[in-house]
């Protein structure tokens, strides 16, 4: 339980941390890349415990859980760069309607790409352990957001503090 929360609040530091560099400056590859890095091992340690996985269900699994969130992600970012430039103001008529389309299909996409990889599951996963994931999955990103609420509320005392 005590190394949950420290690897949770490490996890939440390394958003700060991510969070503030964002607003300062446009974010690159590398740094992209470090959080995403971070955030997932984090995520993988709370998911050995959660599931407990064994050694070698954890290989395969997280092999394919984060091809799955590479995936989803990557849907993401098509998305957004589709709102982009249908927000420009030269987007045509088509561009802006492609892009209407794909935003409001992102989630079905998400949902067919879960789907895909629940049948890949169900090889490495037990059925208790398939229904566990999900549950996982919410309360990963709820104890993330407690966490970053937290942090936040610690940090607003101290600005207010030095007043």
């Amino acid at each position: 339980m005590l190394n949950r929360t420290i690897s949770i609040l490490c996890a939440v530091v390394a958003v700060f941390v991510f969070s503030a560099r964002v607003s300062a400056q446009a974010l690159n590859e590398e740094d992209r890349n470090r959080y995403v890095t971070q955030i997932r091992a984090y995520k993988h340690d709370y998911f050995i415990k959660e599931l407990n996985l064994s050694k070698d269900q954890q290989n395969a699994f997280f092999e394919l859980y984060d091809k799955m969130e590479d995936r989803i992600m990557d849907l993401g970012t098509e998305i957004r760069a589709l709102e982009k430039n249908a927000l420009s103001e030269n987007a045509s008529p088509e561009e802006t309607d492609a892009a209407i389309d794909a935003i409001y299909n992102q989630k079905k996409q998400e949902g067919d790409i879960e789907l895909e990889y629940y049948e890949k599951y169900k090889k490495v996963l037990t059925p208790r352990q398939m229904v566990m994931l999900k549950q996982a999955e919410r309360k990963f990103t709820q104890e993330l957001m407690r966490q970053h609420r937290r942090i936040r509320g610690e940090r607003r005392n101290a600005r207010e503090n030095k007043r």
